[in-house]
């Protein structure tokens, strides 16, 4: 689901001498490792003891998905995949050296009611090329159970009635006037049924989130399409698990 996987694979670990950080305790999970050519950063909360897993593995994914303990353990997994990580880096600064190269997932408590959490993760690649990749994810989880929100939410039969929503929205975001100006920027011509984000929606206080991910639906130029839907449009949208979850 996240572009960054195919970047980022588990490599043998290797000695790396710079200045490393690792944190423990029960707040925060975080590593570093910071060079003149070379940022590892990966920082993650703790979630509460019930969110635990649901919230790491998530993290899991965002990571790379290859992560073989418990993804309850938030400190043991931010250390592995910054260690991994870290080694991946080395083996491209070795192969293209003088390069900067870059890691950096940092994920934060949004926002939080008494039925849901959300966290968000703003992520950065530099792989030595022209320009890093920026990438920014949201999940939203119910404190019930942990479920995890997805564009489940949606009620079928109103998946065209929220396609005309997100045309006015995107059509705002790229400042156009109408869906023909807007086929123009887009990757597809399919404005009548557009391909949903593939970061599901989140909850933040003002509304629903969504965000498309550089080059999801347009030019690299155009980074990161998305707006914030109003809980009152939306609700109309959801199904009724989903509207027992809206902020009152």
């Amino acid at each position: 689901m996240k572009r960054f996987r195919a970047f980022f694979l588990l490599v043998p670990l290797a000695v790396l001498s710079a200045c490393t950080s690792v944190s423990g305790g029960s707040h925060e999970a975080s590593y570093e490792v910071e060079t003149d050519t070379l940022i590892c950063r990966i920082s993650v909360p703790q979630p509460e003891a019930s969110l635990r897993l649901s919230v790491g593995e998530w993290v899991d994914e965002l990571l790379g998905g290859f992560y073989p303990g418990d993804a309850s353990d938030i400190h043991a997994l931010v250390d592995f995949y910054g260690r991994a990580h870290t080694d991946t880096l080395q083996a491209l600064l070795d192969e293209c050296p003088g390069k900067p190269v870059g890691f950096e997932a940092i994920v934060e408590k949004a926002y939080e009611t008494d039925d849901f959490v959300t966290y968000c993760c703003d992520n950065m690649i530099n792989l030595g090329g022209a320009h890093p990749s920026t990438s920014e994810f949201g999940a939203t989880f119910r404190k019930s159970d942990g479920r995890r929100i997805t564009w489940d939410i949606v009620r079928t039969e109103k998946r065209y009635e929220f396609n005309d929503l997100m045309l006015i929205l995107l059509e705002g975001y790229f400042g156009v006037k109408n869906s023909n100006q807007l086929e123009k920027v887009l990757s597809t011509d399919r404005t009548f049924d557009l391909p949903l984000p593939k970061n599901p929606p989140f909850f933040l206080e003002n509304g629903v989130v969504f965000v498309y991910q550089e080059y999801e639906i347009a030019a690299y130029a155009y980074g990161l399409p998305s707006d914030t839907i109003p809980y009152e449009r939306m609700q109309p949208l959801l199904t009724g698990w989903a509207q027992k979850m809206l902020p009152k």
